[in-house]
């Protein structure tokens, strides 16, 4: 009987470490998936911070094209006002020179 229940301290002995061990694993574990999903967040940020950073930088390109559209029509409009004011000075000269 003493036999038995030395065996069977023995047992529960083997257990309790076989255990520990499967708890330090576990712990050791989750160590490692709690750092890989902090890195995993960190790259979400800087992604984020990426992608932001080139829709800003798009959005700027725009409104600097828009600009440049909009200087462009400027021009147009006022050379299409003096060659609307030379060709009306040339038909004036045209009609007072004609008898």
């Amino acid at each position: 009987m003493l036999d038995r229940l030395a065996q069977s301290i023995s047992d529960i002995t083997a257990n309790n470490e076989t255990n520990t061990a499967n708890i330090e694993r576990l712990v050791s574990l989750v160590g490692t998936i709690l750092d890989n999903q902090e890195f995993q967040q960190q790259r979400q940020i800087e992604l984020e911070a990426r992608q932001l950073e080139s829709q800003q930088e798009s959005q700027q390109r725009h409104a600097e094209l828009e600009a440049r559209e909009a200087e462009l029509r400027q021009r147009q409009a006022e050379s299409d006002e003096r060659f609307n004011v030379l060709l009306a000075e040339l038909r004036f000269i045209n009609r007072r020179d004609q008898p």
